[in-house]
């Protein structure tokens, strides 16, 4: 099994392994490509909110997050995505998975799983995401309370076939 989450308001990834946690800090140091995206903070309801969304200046920015496992190819038979956004206006988020040859569409609601997959062995697979809208805040990912510490809305979790 393979298991990433990701917080944005702590700015730190966690992957579990055996009775350990390795833990990466900073947004960038998880994702595999990125153009113009950028961590931001705004206020609502009196709370700070902290979240992705694309620079300034710029109509779209992308970001991809790679899980590699070379050197072997497994085949994964269950995965769920957990990539929660936000969207105001005519802000636009559209995500999706790419697993070998095979794409699947992520769902408005952030949730997506794949069980009992028959894809073969891969090397590799990708979480994609484009943000884009009028203003640079009306398309966001994590989009999460400052004061959420304990929660890592982003997960990334692969069953492979044995």
């Amino acid at each position: 099994e393979f298991l990433l989450k990701y917080s944005i308001t702590k700015d730190v990834y966690i992957r579990p392994i055996k009775s350990d946690v390795q833990e990466t800090k900073g947004w960038r140091t998880g994702v595999y490509q990125q153009s113009d995206m950028c961590r931001g903070q705004d206020c609502e309801n009196e709370h700070k909110i902290v979240y992705l969304s694309r620079t300034l200046g710029v109509a779209a920015a992308t970001v991809r997050w790679r899980v590699n496992w070379p050197g072997s190819e497994l085949t994964p038979k269950d995965v769920t995505i957990f990539l929660p956004h936000k969207t105001l206006d005519s802000g636009k988020v559209t995500w999706y998975i790419i697993i070998g040859n095979n794409t699947f569409l992520g769902s408005e609601d952030g949730y997506l799983q794949l069980r009992d997959l028959d894809l073969g062995p891969v090397r590799h697979l990708d979480v994609c995401a484009r943000v884009e809208g009028s203003r640079v805040t009306h398309a966001r990912l994590f989009n999460q309370i400052e004061t959420d510490m304990n929660e890592f809305p982003f997960v990334i979790n692969i069953h492979f076939k044995n």
